[in-house]
């Protein structure tokens, strides 16, 4: 029993000593961070009958601890623009290095009648068409 005790005060005194050289590795940030780096997007039809638009984006994140967050789009004639933020991970980072990020994100087209749009996402355009049936 005794054995066992001590086995698990040392797990724990590990685990403490782990966190606190992690810079707060446990602590989450969820607040919506700064928009991402967007460098191309394609715009992505699946499916029919009501097919669904996907914009497929690739950029990069501010850092090795941020992941995507949440996107805002809003329609503004026949561009559809779609502004997506980062989301950190940690409070201390130190992984500052910018890291590669590939997302695909559906298009809100209910209401948007056919025709040829714009999609933006954080300032990169791509052209597309969007049909109903």
């Amino acid at each position: 029993m005794n054995t066992k005790r001590w086995s698990v005060v040392l797990v724990i005194s590990i685990l403490s000593i782990a966190v606190t050289a992690c810079g707060g590795i446990l602590s989450v940030n969820t607040a919506t961070g700064e928009e991402v780096e967007v460098n191309n997007v394609k715009i992505l039809t699946v499916g029919s009958n009501p097919a669904d638009f996907f914009a497929d984006i690739s950029g990069l994140l501010p850092d090795g601890c941020s992941q995507i967050g949440e996107n805002v789009q809003e329609v503004n004639n026949n561009t559809i623009e779609v502004t997506l933020y980062s989301t950190g991970l940690y409070d201390d980072c130190s992984f500052l290095n910018p890291t590669p990020f590939k997302e695909k994100v559906s298009l809100d087209v209910r209401g948007v009648p056919a025709g040829t749009y714009f999609v933006e996402v954080n300032g990169v355009i791509a052209r597309g068409s969007l049909t109903k049936e």
